[in-house]
């Protein structure tokens, strides 16, 4: 289950909705947080530009294995950040589209 309180919305390819992406860390008044496989009964498939920037008291992310791309700057200024976690294998982490540097958390 995800970290309540983080703010989602549609996400769509070709005019098709094909899931949701985390867009910012919302009411979440938390260091720890993790982005779910899914929410409303889809996946959750992307992690917005700029969804955690300046979130300096972030210290842990957990990512879900829905999530296949990872938008510019989303963790820019994320000083406090030392534990990244994947819940899927490898290869679907090689699988993820990083938008730069600062999209990767683990730089």
């Amino acid at each position: 289950e995800g970290t309540p309180g983080l703010e989602y919305e549609e996400y769509v390819e070709n005019g098709e909705v094909v899931g949701y992406q985390v867009t910012g860390i919302g009411s979440a008044d938390v260091t720890d947080i993790v982005i779910p496989r899914y929410y409303a009964d889809k996946s959750v498939v992307r992690i917005g530009y700029s969804a955690f920037s300046g979130c300096s008291g972030l210290t842990s992310v957990t990512i879900g294995n829905g999530v296949t791309s990872i938008g510019r700057d989303a963790f820019s200024g994320c000083s406090g950040l030392t534990d990244v976690y994947y819940t899927g294998d490898l290869a679907g982490w090689m699988d993820i589209e990083f938008g730069g540097s600062y999209a990767n958390p683990t730089y």
